[in-house]
C-alpha cells in the first residue's frame, strides 16, 4: 500500500472510531502525517503515554506544523500539564497567529493558570 493510501485508510479508521483498524494502517509508516495521526488515535484511545510520544515524534520530523504544536497542548491540558500546553499553543500561534483552535485553547489554559 503506498504511504499517502495508508494515511487516508487510517484517517478513515480512526474518525469512524476503529482505533486498531487505524493502527494496523498507519504503524511502519514512515511520514510525518502517519506518525502525527497515530497521536491522535492513541490520543482518543486514552493512550495517552503513546500519544504524547507520537506527537513528540512527529514534532521532531516537522517543527514548523502548527498542527502538531497544537495537538501537543489539547494532550498536555488532558494530561493536567497546564505549563506545557500553554508553550505549545504559543509555539503553534508563533506559526499562524490566526490560528483558532490555539487561540481559544491558549485563553483557556491561561484562565486556567491564572494567567494573563
Amino acid at each position: 500500500m503506498k504511504i499517502q493510501d495508508a494515511i487516508v485508510a487510517g484517517y478513515t479508521a480512526y474518525k469512524s472510531g476503529d482505533y486498531q483498524r487505524a493502527r494496523d494502517y498507519l504503524l511502519g509508516v514512515q511520514h510525518v502525517q502517519a506518525v502525527h495521526l497515530l497521536g491522535l488515535v492513541e490520543k482518543a484511545s486514552g493512550n495517552y503515554g503513546a500519544a504524547k510520544n507520537y506527537l513528540n515524534a512527529a514534532a521532531q520530523l516537522d517543527p514548523a506544523n502548527h498542527e502538531i504544536l497544537n495537538n501537543q497542548g489539547l494532550l498536555a491540558r488532558l494530561m493536567g500539564e497546564l505549563y506545557v500546553a500553554r508553550d505549545s499553543f504559543r509555539a503553534a500561534l508563533r506559526l499562524k497567529p490566526d490560528f483558532a483552535s490555539a487561540q481559544l485553547s491558549l485563553g483557556r489554559t491561561l484562565r486556567d493558570l491564572g494567567d494573563n
